[in-house]
């Protein structure tokens, strides 16, 4: 396995650790553990490398700041055009483009 395919999980795992609608009803810390324990069983059951996720969750843990300040991100409290419009600029845009085809055999 290649290291960019090796990435592909990982990747994959973070996407479900900050986009899972689960986190955001967590709000203590038995949830948080509960919740952990629940994501790291799919993470193994979708083949992930048990000693990547020990590593990945080794020194996470609960806090409450983070669960009252997540309805506050920009992203959730603008509009997608407001959003798009603040963040991407004319450069981010050719930057992307260039980093696509300079990595184009890694995306593939």
């Amino acid at each position: 396995m290649t290291d960019s395919n090796r990435l592909i999980p990982f990747f994959s795992l973070i996407f479900l650790f900050f986009l899972s609608p689960i986190v955001f009803a967590q709000d203590n810390q038995a949830g948080f553990e509960a919740w952990l324990e629940n994501i790291r069983a799919e993470a193994l059951e979708a083949g992930i490398d048990a000693v990547l996720l020990v590593k990945t969750f080794e020194n996470l843990e609960f806090d409450p700041k983070v669960v009252a300040l997540e309805g506050r991100q920009p992203e959730f409290t603008t509009t997608y055009q407001g959003y798009a419009n603040s963040r991407l600029s004319a450069w981010r845009i050719s930057k992307g483009k260039e980093m696509m085809a300079q990595y184009k055999n890694e995306l593939e």
